[in-house]
């Protein structure tokens, strides 16, 4: 049960490029990766939307742990909402 104010919550896991975070923000799915290419007043962190699993052009199933399966930009994450 969230807790009064609270808007979401986030998980951090590691892959081969480093840190990231995954959860949910105001029932949307997140993916939060440390922006590494960060100059001056730009942000730490970026929150993005993960994309959905596509199927292979073969027309079998995707190796998803669920329907609501998701895949970010990054190919190496693995990540189940």
């Amino acid at each position: 049960m969230p807790r009064e104010g609270e808007i979401g919550a986030l998980w951090e896991k590691i892959g081969p490029n480093g840190p990231y975070l995954t959860g949910r923000i105001n029932d949307e799915p997140v993916v939060v990766f440390r922006n590494v290419q960060k100059q001056g007043n730009q942000p730490d962190w970026r929150v993005m939307k993960p994309k959905p699993r596509v199927a292979p052009a073969d027309g079998r199933k995707p190796a998803a742990k669920s329907e609501t399966h998701l895949r970010t930009e990054d190919d190496d994450l693995d990540t189940a909402f």
